[in-house]
């Protein structure tokens, strides 16, 4: 029996010729409509095609192999019901040698294949990562020892702006930050001239433009949008029979500023808003009999309080200078940022010279050296352009699949768009900018964002309006926001939490149509999702609260999912997640002093998982005879001391022992006994 697929899954199956972006959420079956995509495509009736003709890029090794496995499994299915079938059997073993890789992985393929492109050594190795953490960290060290012997007044001028503490601590931190940012980008030392070129205007007119006064002036806007509705609500409360319609005047005024700064272009525009947005005191509200709500005017009073608050603390933040003096700050400040930017540069020179000495890449050189081999050397009109191995490599993939593209950087981007048909029929990207986690690795949202925000509606679907034209290009976007996995409880629950928490601001995306989940699964079961909120967030509590919740569920036999069915829930359903493993012993006593198995995975030391004990063990056999022999002639040599004393001493004592290599072994092995037994044989003899 087929599978019933979703109208947007099937249209995420079928679509062809065309960029396609899908935006996939969590539970949407998005593996496994990528593994039907790419099924239909090699066995289509009228142009089938062939399966190492697909470059289908994966964010992990084991996502990778898991997504080769799932892709011959549906093969070979398929040969079931055609065991006849030439090309699906070559598929079936075409797979195993296809490109389903991560992007170092491919990256390290291009490499392989066109070293003779680039300056390295053929025989080049990927550094491991503890290798690398070493290397970085004595290039880091050759490099400050080098600046603080120059007395460069820039350099001195720089380690007094951003060190802390006697021992100039945090200084390597800011610039390996620096230089890691820089590495997320396409070209890097672009990147740093154009750093460098927003640094040295000093004009009124650049402020405006500077990413930070963007930055700063989308919050103001953010922020003042939310006090506007606030306001809005406060407004409506006064204008009720009952509400304090004292208020109104003062509120209005309120929102009116609030409206102001929700419309600042410049620094100077948001200077003028901020500076007019005053408070008067709100008028009285009197009388012993007064028709008022006092709920409702505690509501106004507060919100208009707490507005008051954050305005005086945009203001204390952003409203201590003039654009002259910012910018005269700015340029007093300037020297020493160009010379961390200077710092960023010489420590990736110096960090790639000592991995070339090495014969060493890391995987950011992989991607690095991939795009230095697929673009030109020259710009053309002030943009890179793909160059001849670019086009022999895009030539041999019919269609590119690129899975958790949400975590894609600009330089990765950038491969993915040079590999890419100019004709804007072969790019597919999957992903869900709600799942974005590695933002710390330099992975960049935007990138998903950009496009979503852009490409037009796959027609026919109905994920979100379409643009005011109207009209599908060659890029399109489609959302896939039927969770199957999750009960409609726990579905209406997520959306009611996000709904409340992202905005564009903080989730880079608004949680509307194309973002809010839909239950894919509907059915009878009535569970339902809870919010408990403690007064203390100790450990310990939380453990007994847990405890007793899990207790009371088992003792009243609520219900479970189980299969198609449900059932009294028991012990082993229930999992507690923990933000820290330190907690993990608050919580296995809270449970086991009610009786309740619990299973915390709370190793503290590696070297005591089961997985590695054995190898540890391995290593003290192989060691015990190195042990054995180093004990030795550590004891020959302490025997022949002990000897040499009694030796030296001879004429005092008149005990005389052989100084002999025999005599020497005696003590090292048998130790004080050995030396009794040696005076004894004298002795005798």
């Amino acid at each position: 029996m087929g599978v019933n697929w979703t109208k947007e899954q099937r249209q995420v199956i079928e679509s062809r010729d065309r960029n396609l972006l899908v935006s996939a959420a969590a539970g949407s079956g998005k593996t496994a409509v990528l593994v039907e995509r790419i099924i239909r495509m090699i066995t289509d009736g009228e142009r089938p095609g062939d399966i190492e003709r697909l470059l289908v890029m994966t964010f992990t090794k084991a996502a990778a192999s898991e997504m080769r496995e799932r892709i011959h499994d549906a093969i070979e299915k398929k040969l079931k019901e055609d065991p006849g079938n030439e090309h699906l059997q070559q598929q079936a073993i075409m797979v195993q040698y296809a490109q389903i890789t991560t992007i170092d992985s491919f990256c390290l393929h291009i490499l392989r294949e066109h070293f003779d492109c680039l300056d390295i050594d053929p025989a080049f190795r990927v550094g491991d990562e503890g290798e690398m953490l070493l290397l970085r960290g004595d290039v880091m060290e050759e490099l400050l020892e080098d600046w603080y012997g120059r007395h460069d007044p820039a350099f001195e001028n720089f380690v007094e702006t951003y060190a802390s503490g006697k021992a100039d601590g945090g200084i390597d931190d800011y610039i390996y930050q620096v230089y890691s940012f820089s590495q997320s980008n396409p070209w890097p030392k672009e990147w740093i001239d154009e750093c460098r070129r927003e640094l040295s205007d000093t004009s009124v007119e650049a402020l405006d433009r500077t990413g930070w006064m963007q930055f700063l002036l989308e919050d103001v806007r953010r922020q003042a949008s939310e006090w506007a509705g606030q306001l809005q609500e406060a407004a409506r409360l006064c204008s009720e029979e009952d509400g304090p319609g004292a208020y109104l005047p003062m509120i209005l005024s309120d929102l009116s500023n609030a409206e102001k700064l929700r419309e600042v272009s410049g620094y100077d525009s948001f200077v003028q808003a901020a500076s007019g947005f005053e408070f008067p005191k709100l008028a009285a509200v009197r009388g012993k009999h007064s028709p008022v709500n006092p709920d409702k005017k505690e509501k106004v009073s507060e919100c208009r309080k707490r507005i008051k608050k954050a305005v005086e603390k945009m203001k204390g933040q952003f409203l201590f200078a003039s654009e002259e003096e910012i910018l005269a700050d700015l340029a007093g400040s300037s020297e020493a940022v160009l010379m961390l930017l200077t710092l960023a540069e010489d420590f990736a020179g110096r960090f790639e010279a000592k991995k070339r000495e090495r014969n060493l890449v890391d995987f950011n050189d992989l991607e690095h050296l991939a795009l230095q081999v697929l673009y030109q050397e020259e710009k053309e009109g002030g943009e890179h352009r793909p160059g001849e191995a670019a086009d022999l490599l895009a030539g041999q993939f019919d269609e590119i699949l690129v899975d958790e593209y949400q975590d894609t950087n600009a330089l990765q981007d950038a491969l993915y768009r040079c590999l890419a048909s100019p004709a804007g029929d072969d790019l597919f990207l999957v992903g869900d900018l709600k799942q974005s986690i590695y933002r710390f690795r330099q992975a960049d949202p935007s990138i998903f964002r950009e496009k979503l925000e852009s490409w037009p509606l796959l027609p026919g679907g109905k994920a979100r309006p379409r643009p005011e034209d109207g009209r599908p290009g060659e890029n399109a976007m489609l959302a896939l926001d039927a969770n199957f996995r999750s009960a409609p409880q726990v579905v209406a629950g997520i959306n009611f939490i996000f709904e409340q928490l992202m905005t564009p601001a903080l989730g880079d995306t608004a949680y509307s149509d194309g973002q809010r989940l839909v239950c894919g699964a509907p059915g009878a079961y009535e569970g339902s999702v809870e919010a408990h909120f403690l007064p203390d967030d100790a450990a310990e509590t939380d453990a007994q609260y847990i405890a007793d919740r899990i207790e009371a569920m088992v003792a009243s036999g609520e219900p479970v999912r189980d299969g198609g069915t449900t059932r009294p829930v028991q012990y082993e359903d229930c999992c507690v997640l923990l933000a820290a493993r330190g907690d993990f012993p608050a919580y296995a006593e809270a449970l086991t002093a009610r009786g309740i198995p619990v299973y915390a995975d709370a190793r503290e030391n590696l070297l005591d998982a089961p997985h590695i004990r054995p190898l540890i063990a391995l290593l003290r056999v192989f060691s015990t005879p190195l042990r054995l022999v180093l004990k030795l002639l550590v004891n020959t040599l302490l025997g022949f001391a002990a000897l040499w004393v009694v030796h030296l001493t001879a004429g005092f004592t008149g005990i005389t022992l052989g100084l002999n290599l025999w005599n020497a072994l005696v003590v090292a092995i048998l130790g004080v006994p050995g030396f009794v037994l040696l005076l004894l044989i004298q002795w005798v003899l």
